[in-house]
């Protein structure tokens, strides 16, 4: 990004990312679902000029004409919306980018296997009366998605960190396949992978207990419990 570029902030939230960013650009724009958030967005780069919000519908980019950005960027936004929306998203950066644009998000690689334990948790039954969205991605599944919608991705990390650019003809850059080729060989023992993780897991569960199981701490969790006791009103004190 270069002090002429003109940049687009997909989720931009109460602004705390455009405050910082305004002074690197020549233009900002930051659209946001929420009319609350995009207030406070408002308030918080009231003095930058060069800095402009919108109300978006959670769906597209229509606010813009096409090939107006230079750089369009999402910060952990995209994992929060439904997969057939993020491509709707998809479809509209690379319409509102110049060619040569570039496109950075991140979201949930499910083949990490700290992301596939995070995945589990959003299983359990609290989330079936407390819902919580959030959407997780395998390499291979991201890049057929980025590729579809006409993207070059230049970069994809084990985080998945997406460096993309409108450029013709879309692919994958050299390089890319063969890291996803890799982390999709990986995914296929994941098995193996989470019971390490179990394993490291039992062992410090041991180390805990063994802590707890020292005569000093014991004394000491005995000492706070008779203190916490001490300070409790004598139930069957005469009044």
């Amino acid at each position: 990004m270069s002090p002429d570029s003109v940049v687009l902030e997909i989720g931009c939230g109460a602004g705390r990312i455009m405050m910082h960013l305004a002074r690197h650009c020549r233009e900002l724009h930051g659209i946001d679902l929420s009319p609350a958030m995009v207030e406070q967005a408002r308030k918080r780069v009231a003095g930058l000029p060069n800095a402009q919000l919108h109300v978006g519908n959670g769906y597209d980019l229509a606010e813009f004409g096409d090939d107006r950005f230079d750089v369009v960027y999402a910060n952990f936004v995209f994992q929060h919306v439904p997969k057939t929306t993020v491509y709707n998203y998809l479809v509209e950066a690379r319409r509102v980018l110049r060619p040569g644009g570039l496109f950075r998000f991140s979201v949930p690689n499910i083949l990490r296997p700290d992301h596939l334990e995070e995945f589990r948790f959003f299983t359990q039954p609290h989330f079936v009366t407390e819902p919580f969205p959030m959407h997780f991605y395998a390499p291979s599944e991201l890049c057929l998605l980025l590729t579809d919608t006409g993207f070059v991705v230049e970069e994809l990390t084990d985080y998945m960190s997406v460096h993309a650019r409108k450029a013709e003809p879309a692919g994958l850059a050299p390089g890319v396949t063969e890291l996803v080729a890799g982390w999709e060989g990986v995914g296929r023992d994941l098995a193996a992978d989470n019971a390490a993780l179990r394993s490291e897991n039992l062992v410090l569960r041991n180390e805990l207990d063994r802590l707890r199981s020292h005569p000093v701490v014991k004394a000491g969790r005995r000492l706070r419990r008779w203190m916490r006791s001490s300070r409790q009103p004598d139930a069957g004190r005469a009044t």
